[in-house]
């Protein structure tokens, strides 16, 4: 009988296991500890790559929750494990979509300017060999950090490499037009442009002297919310605005003085970058998929020596990413234009033809 066993302890655990024990000793004797001995007799210093590749698996997982459209998600790439077969490695997730399949997840994170992923092929095969044995689908989940952009891969769409035979690649034009995500809740989002927050304000009289343009008091009388020059009252409306605003691609500009009807308000403009039309429904542009909104909202919010991705980060939980738009949304009666895009990958892979099919007659 041959078999493999592994017990891996992550970076995340080592670094709650010192907290506790720090906790622990101090509450037991009231001796301030030296943090940074007990740092090094650990030695779980970790790299940038390291840092970069726990964290896209911690994001992973967050972002799974945040949409909310899962039946199970489960870290297997920890603890100990027996199996017969050597040439078996764990993934890091087992998850259950939204189509009722069984996956196996190994997440990975690609920055290369190329756009190019590549793997080596019997990493591949360590891995489908271990989502065989507990009845998984082999995924790669591949996080674009250049574009902050989320791919679900199926690996039988990884190409040989042209200049390493061992290895297998996809390119990021690849990736998407496979893309997987929908069926773990991710969607594209569409709008017309210009988003804008406008706030009315009144200048007042400084007691120190006459006010001038360049420095003032002023007092804030009222705030709308407006999308392609429409003033939004639903309070609804407003909140996805305020979110494809902070979040989305689009850049938000600085906050400028301008005078609207006579009265004199402080604006914050989003608006899409110059560029040809990403969208071929005249008006609409693309603000970017809700995969891409959490990513900007949890990346934007770490320290650089910080590895683990917590729960709600940026305020972006199941509660307000996964229901941002309910399903009783009133496209017809929305004062702010949006279209949803649920994409569907172009080629499906042998064995995920009915899944699919079922979700593109939803």
């Amino acid at each position: 009988m041959t078999y493999k066993r592994r017990s891996e302890v992550s970076p995340i655990q080592l670094s709650d296991f010192k907290r506790r024990l720090i906790d622990h000793i101090e509450s037991s004797n009231g001796t301030e500890l030296n943090v940074d001995i007990i740092n090094g007799a650990f030695s779980d210093d970790l790299d940038p790559h390291q840092v970069h590749g726990y964290r896209t698996e911690s994001l992973f997982m967050e972002l799974v929750n945040a949409l909310g459209r899962f039946k199970y998600i489960k870290q297997e790439d920890q603890g100990n494990w027996l199996t017969r077969d050597q040439c078996a490695q764990p993934p890091d997730y087992l998850v259950g979509d939204n189509l009722g399949r069984r996956l196996a997840v190994e997440v990975k994170n690609c920055h290369k300017v190329t756009g190019n992923f590549s793997l080596r092929a019997d990493i591949i095969s360590q891995l489908e060999a271990y989502a065989d044995i507990v009845g998984h689908r082999l995924k790669f989940a591949i996080f674009w950090s250049r574009w902050r952009e989320w791919t679900l891969v199926d690996p039988s769409f990884f190409k040989q490499s042209a200049s390493s035979p061992d290895r297998k690649t996809i390119a990021f034009g690849d990736a998407v037009i496979v893309n997987e995500m929908n069926a773990l809740g991710d969607v594209g989002l569409y709008t017309k442009p210009p988003l804008c927050v406008r706030a009315k304000f009144t200048r007042l009289q400084s007691k120190k002297g006459p006010i001038d343009e360049f420095s003032f008091m002023a007092r804030i009388d009222a705030i709308k919310i407006t999308a392609a020059g429409r003033v939004l009252d639903r309070a609804l409306d407003r909140r996805i605005c305020l979110h494809l605003m902070f979040y989305g691609s689009w850049p938000s500009h600085d906050w400028t003085v301008q005078n609207i009807d006579g009265d004199e308000y402080f604006v914050l403009e989003s608006s899409p970058p110059p560029g040809p039309p990403s969208c071929s429904i005249p008006g609409y542009a693309s603000i970017g998929n809700l995969s891409r909104h959490f990513s900007n909202a949890a990346l934007g919010s770490l320290t650089a020596e910080q590895v683990e991705i917590p729960e709600g980060v940026g305020g972006l939980d199941h509660a307000h990413l996964g229901n941002l738009i309910p399903p009783d949304f009133d496209f017809h009666n929305s004062g702010l234009d949006l279209i949803v895009f649920h994409v569907i990958p172009r080629d499906i892979p042998p064995g995920d033809e009915s899944a699919w099919k079922r979700q593109g007659s939803r």
